[in-house]
């Protein structure tokens, strides 16, 4: 996350919600240290993995499936999908 632009704008600005997205992954220890190191106590939220079992999704899977001309209508929501087919994202 450290290496995307301006992530801490996005954390300032926006916050965090947090979840797995690998089954085998347990991020939450990870991400707490990460808090804690970088003094970010605020604007982040970590979903529990047990309430919130984890999905496979990415960003980079996404572009992906648009590139490919696949649906992604099964990994964001309707209005999400509409505006980067409209927008014409990540082509």
């Amino acid at each position: 996350f450290t290496k995307w632009k301006k992530w801490q704008k996005i954390i300032s600005d926006f916050g965090l919600i947090i979840a797995a997205r690998n089954i085998n992954t347990n991020i939450s220890n990870v991400i707490y240290k990460f808090i804690n190191d970088k003094n970010l106590n605020k604007n982040i939220i970590i979903l529990n993995e047990k309430d919130f079992p984890p999905i496979d999704v990415s960003s980079s899977k996404i572009k992906k499936m648009i590139k490919e001309k696949k649906s992604i209508s099964n990994l964001v929501p309707k209005k999400i999908e509409e505006y980067i087919i409209r927008h014409r994202l990540y082509l």
